[in-house]
């Protein structure tokens, strides 16, 4: 799978999307700059996959995300935050548009992310994907204004802390 990154305005949007109506692609692109207004680290670098602009099918690994980012919200001394905001399909062919917020593992085994909270809104029938997409941007703005310390939402999650495995 080949990823091109850049901000959301360089983003084909309707080719990833070719059965999105013009108005839902323009409310993509809006929701994306209010989310770039809205993080302090400046905009926002998106990656996509022409690859995946179609259903690949239910037997495609893991999981086909068409539009990406991760957002970084803490990086030091070996531990993590950040935000993750995908549109992806499901296993039946639907598209989810998915916010989360992530934190480095400090198990003993390590899983590597805990995803400490998330919001998921499949695209389709009565929720159009620009519906889907602009609130998960809502979502996504409200956490910027949260906690940027990864152990406060570890805490909140019941994970390990970092030495405490």
């Amino acid at each position: 799978m080949t990823m091109t990154s850049g901000p959301l305005s360089a983003a084909p949007l309707d080719v990833l999307f070719p059965g999105a109506v013009l108005a839902d692609l323009e409310r993509i692109r809006q929701a994306a700059g209010t989310v770039d207004a809205a993080c302090a680290s400046g905009p926002v670098v998106w990656q996509w996959s022409l690859d995946h602009a179609v259903f690949p099918g239910a037997e495609a690994p893991g999981v086909p995300e068409i539009l990406l980012a991760e957002i970084p919200l803490y990086d030091a001394d070996s531990d993590w935050l950040g935000l993750e905001f995908d549109v992806e399909w499901t296993e039946d062919g639907t598209l989810n548009v998915c916010v989360a917020v992530g934190v480095a593992c400090w198990c003993e085994v390590n899983h590597g992310t805990h995803y400490v909270d998330s919001f998921n809104l499949p695209a389709g029938g009565r929720t159009s994907l620009g519906d889907a997409f602009e609130a998960a941007a809502s979502k996504l703005i409200g956490w910027f204004a949260g906690p940027r310390d990864p152990e406060w939402w570890r805490n909140r999650a019941a994970l390990p802390s970092p030495g405490v495995g």
